[in-house]
């Protein structure tokens, strides 16, 4: 199978987001296409605050609001977004996913890498040093459990 280009991919994305059925994932699905065409070697740190990253981000969080809280795949788009979140500097969104899914980190973009536990846990650390830097606490977010 032919892989798309980065355009394709997207416009694919987004017609399935807009054209999605009430209280699924699809919308989602914009944030999965950007991450899977990023560059390999990223050095701008405003592509993440760019108006296809914020609008995927912000597809996830509709998604996520509108889908069952126990919907299976959920947690695969919040770890993605985790993801998303830290590298937009967006902590305190990151902060928030995080306590809906620490402890488990079977989920892409950590499953792509050879140490999951250890590249989750690094952008947990990130998000927890940005979230405190901006004035939050945490005392109340329990240490890492079990990888």
């Amino acid at each position: 199978m032919a892989r798309l280009s980065r355009q394709e991919a997207e416009a694919f994305a987004e017609r399935a987001a807009a054209g999605a059925p009430a209280k699924t994932l699809l919308p989602a699905l914009p944030l999965f296409a950007v991450y899977e065409h990023l560059p390999e070697a990223n050095m701008v740190r405003s592509l993440y605050q760019s108006a296809v990253v914020e609008r995927a981000i912000e597809g996830a969080h509709f998604a996520l609001r509108e889908a069952p809280a126990d919907h299976p795949m959920a947690p695969h788009v919040r770890h993605l977004l985790v993801w998303f979140l830290v590298r937009a500097e967006r902590y305190a969104e990151a902060m928030e996913q995080l306590r809906l899914v620490d402890g488990h980190v079977g989920a892409v973009p950590w499953s792509y890498g050879r140490s999951p536990a250890a590249e989750y846990a690094a952008y947990r650390a990130l998000a927890i040093a940005g979230w405190e830097r901006l004035g939050g606490s945490s005392a109340d977010f329990p240490p890492a459990g079990p990888q």
